[in-house]
């Protein structure tokens, strides 16, 4: 089984329409098995995610996903 960890190196927000929120978030994931580099340590992967972040009316200081962009570079 594969264990990825989680390493954000930055977070960036602005509000949007509707009271809504476009989130952009960069960082690296380590993915264990995967990507070994000759001296056995596992390479990150670098990644960077946008959503937007839209309220929902009927839950006061709730927010859903609207869409959402992900992207790896390996």
């Amino acid at each position: 089984m594969r264990t990825v960890k989680t390493h954000i190196a930055s977070v960036d927000a602005s509000p949007s329409v509707n009271h809504g929120v476009i989130v952009v978030v960069t960082g690296n994931l380590t993915v264990s098995d995967m990507s070994q580099v000759d001296d056995g340590s596992v390479k990150p992967l670098t990644y960077t995610t946008t959503f937007s972040l839209q309220p929902i009316p009927e839950l006061k200081g709730g927010f859903f996903i609207h869409s959402q962009i992900f992207r790896a570079v390996g």
